[in-house]
């Protein structure tokens, strides 16, 4: 028998599926195309027809890309375990692989389940299809880092830390701010995202060179336009239809004998016996039936 909580056998977990790894697996599965190897990888590790018969092309993706990870914790779990120092356990190599087998039956059987909740949301009446992440054009992302003239980047930056800047920064900072702000775009989609990420980075750089004082931080504005400067990717999220599931009906048939007749010395002063299936009377006569019969 062997004790686990939420920190255990998370070796590979916690270096090699990060949050952003996880959240770049399901960015791949909805830009790249399903492949023969993919489909080939879900029949190595009998994921079949049975789970993914209606599944949409990206979540069939999505799973042989989670199988890929499955596949190299359990290869790599058991060189964690033996280097670990353990003082409950030192493990050999022959328990260290039964070890990573039994992680690797679990993520499997978690992953089943994961798959049918989604598709159970995506089952739902008038439910979106497309996959959760979809990548902007040029045009789309020059529109929302430049163009637009209410909810841009740059024209929220203009808005919200531009007036500021003139408490802080000396006045040639301000105007080469200005400069870069206002300069005409080059043509083409490509050329003009390229233009604007190079701008981006360069009031960067103006930003930290201005001292802070009470007024604002204009640190944070840096990082944020060094981001959107380095940032290789754009795209938004899917937004999904919400709905709610019928609720779920417990019998007191499911709930079974163990605690239709619980000892009152077991229970809470508050509880009431008659909602769970015994009167306090039967409990009583139940507690009375046991100490006679260990009496005699």
């Amino acid at each position: 028998v062997c004790s686990s909580d939420l920190t255990s056998f998370t070796q590979v977990l916690s270096t090699r599926h990060t949050v952003l790894h996880r959240h770049a697996v399901i960015f791949r599965a909805s830009i790249e195309p399903l492949t023969t190897d993919d489909l080939k990888k879900l029949s190595d590790h009998r994921i079949a027809s049975s789970m993914l018969d209606t599944a949409p092309h990206w979540l069939k993706k999505w799973v042989a890309l989670t199988v890929e990870y499955i596949e190299t914790e359990q290869e790599e779990l058991p060189k964690q375990l033996l280097a670990s120092r353990n003082k409950f356990f030192v493990y050999d190599e022959q328990s260290a692989k039964l070890e990573a087998k039994g992680v690797y039956d679990n993520r499997l059987q978690n992953l089943a389940i994961t798959i049918d909740k989604v598709l159970y949301v995506l089952r739902q009446p008038g439910q979106i299809k497309n996959p959760p992440f979809v990548l902007l054009s040029p045009a789309q992302v020059v529109e929302n880092l430049w163009t637009d003239s209410k909810n841009s980047l740059m024209t929220r930056f203009v808005s919200s830390s531009l007036p500021k800047l003139r408490h802080d920064a000396v006045e040639t900072d301000v105007e080469a701010i200005f400069e870069l702000v206002t300069q005409p775009l080059p043509g083409g989609s490509v050329e003009v995202v390229k233009s604007i990420q190079h701008r981006f980075r360069l009031i960067s750089q103006i930003l930290r060179r201005v001292k802070t004082n009470s007024h604002c931080s204009h640190m944070g504005a840096a990082d944020l336009l060094e981001f959107y400067a380095n940032t290789k990717h754009f795209f938004k999220a899917t937004s999904y239809l919400g709905f709610s599931s019928p609720a779920v009906e417990v019998r007191k048939c499911d709930v079974g004998n163990v605690f239709s007749r619980p000892a009152p010395s077991l229970l809470p002063a508050n509880i009431d016996m008659e909602g769970m299936g015994a009167s306090q009377e039967d409990v009583t006569s139940q507690t009375q039936e046991s100490s006679s019969s260990s009496s005699s």
